[in-house]
């Protein structure tokens, strides 16, 4: 069902301060509920207006696709091999936290394989306090889509504020597709790349191309690169690879650019996060990743 917005603040053609037929409030429930949104305590007046402007802005942040990735796309044929873009495809999955049976927050995320554990890495953000982002939501089940679409349960088991990344272990799968994140490597400036993340709801996997460039992130992180891929929402915590399949780092998300986290420093990153004495990391926050 579509909802129409008239100019004088009617809606499908009922009057805004008026309690709305059951059928109608039904249908946008469950179009909320599909999506795991919360429901207003009644439908009438500016709460219609209000939930279908909130339903709708997470859909255009978090689930809006920046580009379909078909493997077999003549477009992204010219640029990667089959076995290449297939590769890529088996290795991003999506995430979800929810605290009961609402949603707080949806991104993407990439299989590593460090040492014999085969995780996800994404952003710290899906784990955060959405009112408090120095601290960890102990309260959240965390959700993750796999590559053939397939839901499971994660655990957090490790992360890191300080660099906004977080480590989901996903227990019973060992066959998957992973990144092996052992070796260092620099990628210059000008190096071609392609940004990819995978949208929670439908599982479908989105992608954009474009080059490292030698700019400094306005988000005023010395580690941080940036790229000219242009992402939305729902590819935070996704993967930024070359053209040769090598894993460059990962991506968070800024209106005008898309600053990413470097190999490198989720290599160094990883390295204490996984230490035996290690469980979970707090560092200082940093303000310039609340976006």
């Amino acid at each position: 069902m579509v909802f129409i917005l008239g100019g004088d603040g009617n809606v499908n053609g009922y009057r805004a301060d008026l309690d709305y037929p059951q059928d109608l409030v039904d249908t946008i429930h469950e179009n909320l509920r599909s999506r795991s949104y919360p429901l207003p305590a009644r439908m009438c007046g500016g709460w219609l207006l209000l939930i279908q402007k909130l339903a709708c802005v997470w859909l255009i942040l978090f689930e809006e696709e920046f580009r379909p990735l078909d493997p077999c796309s003549e477009d992204f044929m010219n640029e990667l091999n089959v076995e290449l873009a297939s590769k890529l495809s088996q290795c991003v999955v999506s995430l979800a936290a929810f605290n009961g049976k609402i949603r707080r927050f949806a991104c993407s995320g990439i299989l590593i394989k460090y040492g014999r554990c085969t995780s996800v890495l994404t952003s710290a953000s899906l784990v955060r306090y959405s009112d408090d982002e120095s601290k960890i939501n102990d309260d959240l089940q965390i959700e993750v889509r796999l590559p053939n679409g397939q839901c499971v349960k994660g655990v957090l088991q490790c992360c890191c504020l300080e660099y906004n990344i977080a480590v989901i272990k996903i227990t019973r799968f060992t066959d998957l597709c992973a990144i092996k994140l052992e070796r260092r490597r620099q990628f210059k400036s000008g190096s071609k790349v392609v940004a990819i993340g995978r949208i929670f709801a439908q599982g479908k996997l989105t992608a954009t191309h474009g080059m490292i460039t030698d700019k400094l992130s306005k988000l005023d992180c010395e580690v941080l690169m940036v790229s000219t891929c242009k992402i939305t929402k729902a590819g935070i915590g996704g993967s930024l690879v070359d053209f040769s399949g090598n894993f460059v780092g990962m991506n968070f998300y800024d209106n005008d650019e898309t600053p990413f986290l470097p190999r490198n420093e989720i290599i160094m990153c990883l390295r204490r996060l996984m230490s035996p004495k290690t469980s979970i990391v707090l560092r200082p926050f940093l303000k310039q990743f609340q976006s």
